[in-house]
């Protein structure tokens, strides 16, 4: 196949087999029209997978058993870390370049299955000090 730029580099998130130590091709993800994939991680129950696409300024939601990308939800620029709180309803996520913590409600998605999340107000404990 021609290389192009549709297949040249494409933001991918994976999963590696540490038994085997390999990847396991037929379980990545392609973040479509999207930059770096530089941080992810579950939900407690495993049911969704959060990844931050840091140039985009997005953070990608996976159904983590089909693979298939449920939304993408704005947030500050380049989000390189992200956290979902014990109860599944809060995702943080660390914007590096805005100095800033980005504090999304997943009530919605967690609650009603519905593909949306909101962004609460910036927390005053979140901002940093100038």
């Amino acid at each position: 196949m021609m290389l192009n730029f549709q297949n040249t580099v494409r933001a991918i998130s994976s999963r590696i087999d540490l038994t085997r130590q390999s990847e396991d091709l037929p379980s990545r993800i392609d973040h479509d029209n999207a930059s770096v994939a530089s941080a992810a991680a579950f939900d407690p129950l495993g049911v969704y997978l959060f990844v931050t696409l840091e140039t985009s300024r997005e953070v990608a939601v996976i159904d983590a058993h089909s693979r298939n990308e449920l939304m993408r939800i704005d947030v500050g620029r380049a989000p390189q870390g992200l956290l979902v709180s014990p109860d599944r309803r809060t995702l943080y996520v660390h914007n590096f370049m805005d100095r800033s913590v980005s504090v999304l409600d997943l009530s919605p998605l967690m609650q009603h299955g519905l593909a949306d999340a909101t962004q609460w107000p910036r927390c005053p404990l979140c901002q940093s000090r100038s």
